[in-house]
C-alpha cells in the first residue's frame, strides 16, 4: 500500500501497476482501506465478464453462464477474492488478453488488436507471468493455420508495438537498477534440493492445482459432463478448441516446463489466473444434461458451495482469534497510528514525516496515520527497498521508530540506538487486537527521533491538531 504513494516505474519486488491501482483505490475511497477490497471485486467482475463474452461466441447462451458459474469451484475466485495483490490483479488482465486475442484472431479489426496490445502491456506491468499466456497465444498463432493468417495483417505488429511502448519505461527502470524484480523472483523460487527440485517442484505445483480444480470437476459431474455420450454434437467455431487449449492448458504447461528445466519452486498462488477459461473449455467439448433435475441439483450444490466458502472466510475472522489464530486484519493499526501521531504532534506540532523500524508495525502505522508518513525499514539498508530513504534523510526529517516489544524487549534495540543516539524512548503501549477474543495485547515499543536541529522538548505555544486517523471502513 505504501509503494503506490511513491510513484515509480518499478519496485524492488514487482512491476508497478498493482501499487498504482491500490493507491488510487484508497484515494477514491477517501483514504480508507475498503477501496482496495472494492478494487479486488471490480477486477473479478471484469474477469467474469470477459469469460462470459468468450463463452457466448463458442457455446449456446445458457451454457455461457454455466462457464462462469463453474468457476465457483476454484478457490481463487471466491475464498481468496478479497485479496488485492499482484496475482489477483492478473485475473482481469489475463481474461481481457484472452478475450481480445480471441476476437482479434476470429474477427480481426484494428481497434481489437490495439486493445490486445494495451491489455498485454498492462498485464506485464502487473506481473511478468502474463508472458506465459502471451507465449501460449504465440504458439497458437504459429501452429494453427486459421490463426496464422493474422500474421499477414498489421494487427499483431500493432499489438506488439503498443505493448512494447507501455512496458518500455519499466524495462528501462529495471535495467538501470540492476534487475531487482528478476533477482527477487529467482531468489524466492530458488530450489533447495539439487536435481530433485527438477522433479519434485513441478509435481508439487501440479498436485496443488489438481486439488484447486477438484471442486470444478465435481460441479461438472453434477452437470453430467462426464457421462457417456456427453461429447458435444453441435460444432464449435473452428478456432475455438485450439484457442481454449492455448489459454487454459498452455500457461500451466509453461509453468511446469519452466520448473522442470530450472528446478524453480512454484508457489500455488502464482497460478491464480490460470483457470479462468476452464469452464468454457469443458463446455466446448462436452454438453451438460438438459434435464431440470440436473440443473436443480447443480444450483443447490453451487449455493451450498458458495455458503461454505463464505462461512469458511468469515470463520477465520470471527472464530479464529478464539482458538489462537489472529489475522493481519485484526492488527490494531488504527490505534497504534493514533498513539504515535499524538505523541509526535505533542512534541513538534507538525505532521509526522516518517515511521521507521520493524516493517510489520511501521507499514500499518504508515497507512493509518492521518499524515501518511513515509515508511523506513531499519532492518533493510537498500535505499531501493526503502523508496529512497536512508539514515541521513531520516535523521534530517525526524520521525518515530517502532518495534515489537514481545520480540526484542522494551528498550530501543541496541543497533538502532547506535545509529540514532538522539532517540527518545516512550512508554510501552499495550494495545488490544481488533477482536473480542482474549488475545494478549500488542506491545508497541516506540521512540521519537527529533528532526535535525530540533529539541525533543515540547513546544509551549503549539497546539496539536486534532485529526483522527483514517478508518479501515
Amino acid at each position: 500500500m505504501n509503494w503506490g504513494r511513491h510513484p515509480a516505474w518499478g519496485y524492488w519486488k514487482h512491476p508497478p501497476l498493482q501499487p498504482w491501482v491500490a493507491d488510487l483505490a484508497v484515494r477514491l475511497a477517501g483514504g480508507r482501506l475498503w477501496g482496495v477490497y472494492v478494487a479486488a471485486q471490480v477486477g473479478l467482475t471484469v474477469c467474469f465478464w470477459a469469460v462470459w463474452r468468450v463463452a457466448r461466441d463458442i457455446v449456446p447462451p445458457p451454457e455461457a453462464c454455466l462457464a462462469v458459474l463453474l468457476l465457483e469451484g476454484v478457490i481463487f475466485y471466491n475464498y481468496n477474492s478479497p485479496k488485492f495483490n499482484h496475482d489477483s490483479l492478473q485475473l482481469p488482465l489475463w481474461a481481457l488478453v484472452s478475450l481480445l486475442a480471441w476476437r482479434a484472431l476470429s474477427r480481426g479489426g484494428g481497434v481489437v488488436w490495439l486493445g490486445l496490445g494495451l491489455s498485454a502491456g498492462l498485464g506485464l506491468l502487473s506481473k511478468y507471468s502474463v508472458a506465459l499466456l502471451l507465449a501460449s497465444l504465440g504458439v497458437l498463432v504459429l501452429a494453427v493455420p486459421q490463426a496464422r493468417r493474422a500474421l499477414r495483417s498489421p494487427g499483431p505488429w500493432l499489438a506488439a508495438g503498443v505493448a512494447a511502448l507501455i512496458v518500455a519505461p519499466h524495462a528501462l527502470w529495471v535495467a538501470r537498477h540492476g534487475f531487482p524484480t528478476l533477482v527477487y523472483s529467482l531468489e524466492r523460487a530458488a530450489g533447495r534440493d539439487g536435481w530433485l527440485d527438477h522433479v519434485v517442484n513441478p509435481l508439487n505445483f501440479a498436485a496443488n492445482h489438481l486439488a484447486v480444480l477438484a471442486p470444478v470437476a465435481g460441479l461438472a459431474g453434477i452437470l453430467g459432463l462426464w457421462r457417456r455420450g456427453a461429447r458435444r454434437a453441435d460444432p464449435c467455431p473452428p478456432l475455438a478448441r485450439p484457442f481454449l487449449l492455448a489459454v487454459s492448458a498452455g500457461p500451466a504447461l509453461g509453468y511446469l516446463a519452466l520448473s522442470a528445466l530450472t528446478g524453480l519452486r512454484l508457489l500455488s498462488g502464482w497460478g491464480t489466473p490460470l483457470w479462468s477459461f476452464v469452464g468454457v473449455a469443458l463446455l466446448a467439448w462436452r454438453s451438460p444434461v438438459a434435464s431440470p433435475v440436473a440443473r436443480r441439483r447443480f444450483a443447490v450444490t453451487l449455493a451450498a458451495l458458495s455458503v461454505g466458502w463464505l462461512l469458511l472466510f468469515a470463520g477465520q475472522f470471527l472464530v479464529g482469534p478464539w482458538v489462537g489464530h489472529v489475522r493481519p486484519e485484526h492488527f490494531p493499526g488504527p490505534t497504534l497510528a493514533q498513539i504515535v501521531t499524538a505523541g509526535w504532534r505533542a512534541r513538534f506540532g507538525g505532521p509526522l514525516p516518517v515511521v521507521a523500524g520493524d516493517r510489520g508495525f511501521a507499514d500499518p502505522i504508515g497507512f493509518y496515520a492521518p499524515d501518511r508518513p513515509a515508511v523506513y525499514d531499519l532492518e533493510e539498508s537498500d535505499p531501493l527497498k526503502n523508496l529512497g530513504l536512508d539514515d541521513t534523510s531520516f535523521r534530517r526529517r525526524g520521525g518515530v521508530v517502532v518495534w515489537n516489544v514481545r520480540l526484542v524487549g522494551a528498550a530501543v534495540p541496541p543497533a538502532w540506538r547506535a545509529r540514532f543516539p538522539e532517540l527518545r524512548a516512550k512508554p510501552v503501549a499495550p494495545t488490544p487486537w481488533l477482536t473480542a477474543a482474549p488475545v494478549p495485547p500488542v506491545l508497541l515499543g516506540w521512540a521519537i527521533l527529533p528532526p535535525l536541529g530540533e529539541s525533543s522538548a515540547p513546544r509551549a505555544h503549539t497546539r496539536p491538531r486534532a485529526s483522527p486517523p483514517s478508518s479501515a471502513g
